[in-house]
């Protein structure tokens, strides 16, 4: 069993034996040693900036083009590039950009 099987299947595994042994058998303390395993915590790919430059040029609708250079400039979430509208780019701000409240880069609330 072990290396081999997705991670859930392995905690699901682990878990109907204990099940088994726990409360169908009445022999909890055969089991009681086993742990569930942890998921490993993955590490985001970074990317370089030609990865970057080539995967938005690879989008050939100059609007799509520009909503993704200005999400990923900003550093935006997929929920907040979502609540993004023109009105949210201001030019009295610099680059900042206002999304629902949150003005990307800097992490606080805005005033409107």
């Amino acid at each position: 069993m072990v290396g081999r099987g997705a991670f859930g299947c392995r905690r699901q595994f682990l878990a109907a034996i204990k099940f088994l042994y726990a409360r169908t058998l009445g022999r909890p303390h055969a089991v009681a040693w086993i742990s569930f395993p942890r998921a490993k915590k993955r590490t985001p790919k970074i990317l370089t900036g030609r990865e970057v430059a080539r995967r938005l040029a690879a989008i050939e609708a100059p609007t799509c083009r520009a909503v993704a250079s200005v999400c990923y400039s900003a550093g935006l979430r997929i929920k907040e590039a979502g609540g993004l509208v023109v009105e949210a780019i201001s030019e009295k701000r610099g680059s900042s950009i206002s999304t629902r409240g949150v003005i990307a880069g800097f992490w606080r609330s805005s005033a409107g």
